[in-house]
């Protein structure tokens, strides 16, 4: 599974602005009648067209791309052991573990890359990638790998059902 964030979300909410004025000077330059006003308005098009570029360049070097995967079996029967819930907490009760905890301990294990948006890898640390998270994408990622190790793995369709029967294999010679 693959999770996407941003260490620098200002460079998206700049990307926004620099595109939609870029756009209004196309409309401008498109639309103008008057050569002076299309002139200036193409300009300031290419300017910005320049200046949205090297943000999306900014923006693929500033994203992180994490891929994460089950952990052994008994890896994960460790780390749940390691973390178990708090006395009296309902969240913890609720999954089994100690929720302040088991994200610390699981998820350096359970990454397997950290690239950036152009595929480079990227040295990266738990804490650091939490917190350029949002919240939604934090609950997402830990739910997602708590549901992988909590499935049961299986065969879309039934074996013995697909095997052919010995008479099927016999020739209708």
């Amino acid at each position: 599974m693959q999770y996407t964030l941003t260490t620098a979300p200002d460079l998206s909410e700049r990307w926004s602005k620099v595109h939609a004025d870029e756009q209004t000077h196309d409309r401008i330059g498109n639309r103008a009648t008057d050569e002076a006003i299309r002139a200036a308005a193409d300009a300031k098009s290419t300017e910005l067209a320049a200046e949205r570029e090297q943000l999306e360049k900014d923006i693929a070097v500033a994203a992180r791309i994490i891929t994460v995967d089950r952990v052994a079996p008994k890896v994960w029967g460790r780390v749940v052991a390691e973390n178990p819930p708090r006395p009296g907490d309902p969240y913890d009760a609720r999954l089994g573990v100690n929720t302040d905890t088991f994200d610390g301990a699981l998820m350096p294990l359970a990454i397997t890359t950290v690239t950036d948006g152009n595929g480079e890898d990227v040295e990266w640390d738990w804490p650091s990638l939490a917190e350029s998270m949002s919240p939604g994408l934090f609950e997402q990622i830990i739910s997602d790998v708590i549901r992988l190790h909590m499935e049961r793995d299986a065969v879309p369709f039934s074996l013995p059902a697909s095997q052919p029967s010995p008479g099927s294999a016999r020739s209708s010679k």
